[in-house]
């Protein structure tokens, strides 16, 4: 039996069809089995978390090139300053530290240090209340 190149072109083409049909219909699984590994799926909690670091990194960035602007922003820096005012002084000042001043309404003007390594400690911390006052919030 002879196939003429017609009857050929038409079952190929037909194929095709087929083929690019089945890749659209609900249910179709794909030849290739790396495909599902390269989908990451997140649970809600961990959508959450990210969620979370996201608007916290945003608060701290806010807060350490503003200043706080908003409610939350206060509400953080309040437990800051009160953990800060319950640490005892270091004696003496060191080549590291970092002298500020701070000017506000009812004291006025005051002169406070930082050493380096509190810096860092207070910047961690300040990062660790904020990841639990956007955590507090978000589950109000």
């Amino acid at each position: 039996m002879q196939i003429s190149s017609y009857q050929m072109h038409h079952v190929l083409n037909d194929y095709g069809r087929r083929l690019g049909q089945n890749k659209t219909a609900p249910g179709h699984k794909s030849a290739n089995p790396k495909e599902p590994l390269d989908k990451i799926r997140l649970s809600a909690e961990g959508k959450r978390q990210t969620v979370i670091e996201q608007v916290a990194a945003s608060i701290v960035e806010r807060i350490t090139r503003f200043g706080p602007r908003d409610d939350v922003d206060q509400e953080i820096m309040d437990q800051l300053q009160g953990e800060i005012d319950k640490r005892p002084e270091l004696e003496g000042r060191k080549a590291s530290e970092f002298v500020f001043n701070v000017i506000d309404e009812e004291e006025g003007k005051t002169t406070n240090t930082l050493s380096e390594e509190n810096s860092k400690s207070l910047l961690q911390r300040l990062e660790e209340l904020t990841r639990e006052t956007v955590n507090k919030n978000m589950a109000s």
